[in-house]
């Protein structure tokens, strides 16, 4: 459900990119942050947001989610000193077009349970100690959509292509780029041999037939 609220987001902000001086498209800047955080042994979920665009978003939550309670709270990393934190980072495994895990039923099969999606990290936050404070932050920003769909386009046509398994894979894969750079004056250099070799190649002259 909140996947409609993103789509909102995007384009609510779209039309607030700007070009700069070479005429490439810049995204507006507009960034918010969806936090699930263990406070005192309880789960607890943050949205932040811009100031300007606080009440934007809490209509849009509202639109979605008939009964949920939200309060505005200042940060309550302020009480936390600068020695006692420690951040790290998580990546993507795969590209972004893909989703991180796929829910196709919500409802265990054979049972009337429901299978709660935050399961796992919920869990794996509530593993600490009463007093620790515990958080999963993930940043987003509207995406212009020049880049996000060049990008996707690029990885459709290497899926849609004929290329063998082990090659997609390898086109597909993070480190891709580095392999590019590195065969990038082989290319270059072969790319030059094949164009001379044609600029030198004589034109030969099909004999003119006699007209009778």
């Amino acid at each position: 459900m909140f996947e409609h609220v993103l789509v909102v987001l995007h384009k609510a902000f779209e039309n607030f990119d700007t070009k700069n001086i070479f005429g490439k498209t810049k995204s507006s800047g507009v960034n918010f942050s969806f936090e699930i955080t263990k406070i005192g042994n309880r789960i607890r979920f943050f949205l932040i947001s811009p100031s300007e665009y606080t009440n934007f978003l809490k209509n849009q939550v509202y639109a979605h989610f008939n009964d949920v309670e939200i309060y505005e709270v200042g940060d309550y990393f302020e009480q936390v000193p600068n020695d006692k934190l420690f951040v790290s980072q998580l990546k993507l495994k795969k590209f972004f077009l893909y989703p991180i895990k796929t829910f196709t039923e919500l409802q265990e099969l054979g049972s009337k349970e429901s299978v709660d999606p935050y399961g796992s990290l919920t869990s794996a936050l509530g593993q600490t100690g009463k007093y620790a404070l515990n958080t999963f932050q993930v940043n987003f920003a509207p995406a212009t959509d020049h880049i996000w769909k060049r990008r996707a386009f690029k990885q459709i046509q290497v899926l849609v292509s004929k290329y063998p398994r082990f090659l997609k894979n390898l086109m597909l894969s993070p480190n891709y780029i580095y392999l590019q750079i590195l065969l990038f004056p082989f290319v270059a250099i072969m790319k030059l041999l094949s164009f001379f070799m044609k600029s030198g190649t004589p034109d030969i002259a099909s004999p003119v037939q006699p007209e009778d």
